[in-house]
C-alpha cells in the first residue's frame, strides 16, 4: 500500500484480452503466491462461488502475475475471474489496479467507489500494518466468501497483538523506522497482527480460520461453510510444506511463532514501536463494555506492552531490546 492518483473505474466487465496475453507468457517457478493459490483453489472447490470476483488490497507491482506473488493471479489468469486491485504506489487501468491509500476509515467508501459487490467472493488484504482494522471495518458492510489476511508470525499464538489502527492513532501512520514516507514496508518486526488476534476478528464477524500458509496469510470463511473447507483441505494432495490446517491450532507452528528477519538488530522492534501495539482482545472487550475509543486504546496499549515484555524475557530476537519496556507504564490502565 502507499499513495495516490484517483481514477474512477467501474468494476471490470471483461479482462479477457489482457488475461489471454498474460497467460501465453512463461510461468515462473512456484513462489509464495503459489501456496496461497492452491489453498484458494481448494477452498472454492469445496464452498463454491457466487460471482467469481475479487479484491486484492496491497499490490507491489504494476502487472498482475509478477512481483513477489499476487494472491489473485491464478484466479484472474487461469479461471477467468475479474476484480479490483488497490495499492498506494502502483496503477494499471488495464488490470483495474488503482493507486489508493487504504485505511479502516475509507475501505467501505473505496469499495463503493469501485462498485465492489457486498458478497464479493474473495478479498485479500496485505498492507504490512493495519490489515486487521481494514478487515474489521470492511466486514461491517461486506461479506466475502473467503478472506485472506497477512499475519505477523513473530507473535506466538497466545498473544492477541495488533498493529495500531492509523485511523485511531496518527503515530502509526507516521512511523519511519520500518516504513518510509509513503509506507513501504522494510521487513522489520513491527507490522501486522498475531494469528490469535485475527482469529478473534473472524469470530466477531461470524467467520472461522480454516487454513494458514506459514509464515504469510490466514484464510477465513463464513462459519456455515467452514466444515466443508476444512474437509477439502485435509484431503490427499491439498497438503504442502508451508501449509497448516488451522485447527487444532495449538498443534501448528503458530503456537510458538516463527521468527522472521529477527537476526538483524536494525529490524528489531523498538521501545517506541512496542508502546504503539494494541492488545486486540483487550480493546474489543472494553469497547463492548461501553468504554470510549481513547480509553479502550490506552488500556489495550498497556496490555500489549506487558505481553511484549514477556516476549523479550523469553529471548525472542524481534523483542530482544525490549526487556523491561513496560516498567514505565505502571498500572494506571489496569482494569
Amino acid at each position: 500500500f502507499v499513495i495516490a492518483r484517483r481514477q474512477h473505474c467501474a468494476w471490470p466487465k471483461d479482462h479477457g484480452s489482457q488475461r489471454s496475453a498474460t497467460s501465453t507468457k512463461a510461468r515462473s517457478p512456484p513462489g509464495q503466491g503459489w501456496y496461497q493459490a492452491k489453498v484458494i483453489r481448494t477452498i472454492f472447490g469445496a464452498i463454491g462461488t457466487t460471482n467469481r470476483q475479487f479484491v486484492e488490497v496491497g499490490f507491489n507491482v504494476n502487472e498482475q502475475c509478477t512481483g513477489s506473488g499476487s494472491n489473485t493471479c491464478e484466479l484472474w489468469r487461469d479461471e477467468g475471474w475479474t476484480g479490483l486491485l488497490l495499492d498506494g504506489a502502483h496503477s494499471n487501468a488495464s488490470i483495474n489496479l488503482h493507486t489508493e491509500l487504504v485505511f479502516s476509515h475509507n475501505i467501505e467508501e473505496l469499495f463503493r467507489k469501485y462498485h465492489v459487490p457486498t458478497t464479493v467472493d474473495y478479498v485479500s488484504v496485505d498492507v504490512d500494518s493495519w490489515d486487521i482494522w481494514i478487515v474489521d471495518a470492511m466486514l461491517r458492510s461486506y461479506h466475502p466468501r473467503l478472506i485472506s489476511v497477512e499475519y505477523n508470525p513473530n507473535f506466538p499464538w497466545r498473544y492477541s497483538l495488533a498493529y495500531p489502527d492509523s485511523s485511531m492513532m496518527r503515530s502509526a501512520r507516521e512511523d519511519r523506522v520500518q516504513h518510509d514516507a509513503v509506507g513501504v514496508f522494510r521487513g522489520g518486526c513491527f507490522y501486522g497482527s498475531s494469528p490469535r488476534a485475527l482469529d478473534m476478528l473472524a469470530t466477531k464477524h461470524g467467520y472461522e480460520i480454516v487454513a494458514v500458509t506459514t509464515p504469510l496469510d490466514v484464510f477465513m470463511v463464513q462459519k456455515e461453510v467452514a466444515p466443508m473447507a476444512r474437509e477439502a483441505l485435509k484431503r490427499p494432495g491439498a497438503q504442502m510444506a508451508h501449509f497448516e490446517i488451522s485447527y487444532p491450532i495449538l498443534q501448528t507452528r503458530l503456537a510458538s511463532g516463527t521468527q522472521l528477519n529477527a537476526h538483524f538488530p536494525s529490524l528489531w522492534m523498538t521501545p517506541k514501536q512496542a508502546k504503539e501495539m494494541i492488545d486486540f482482545d483487550e480493546y474489543q472487550r472494553r469497547r463492548r463494555d461501553g468504554q470510549s475509543e481513547s480509553s479502550a486504546t490506552a488500556a489495550a496499549r498497556h496490555s500489549a506492552l506487558r505481553q511484549i515484555a514477556e516476549l523479550a524475557l523469553e529471548g525472542s530476537n524481534c523483542f530482544r531490546g525490549l526487556v523491561g519496556v513496560n516498567r514505565s507504564a505502571g498500572n494506571r490502565h489496569a482494569a
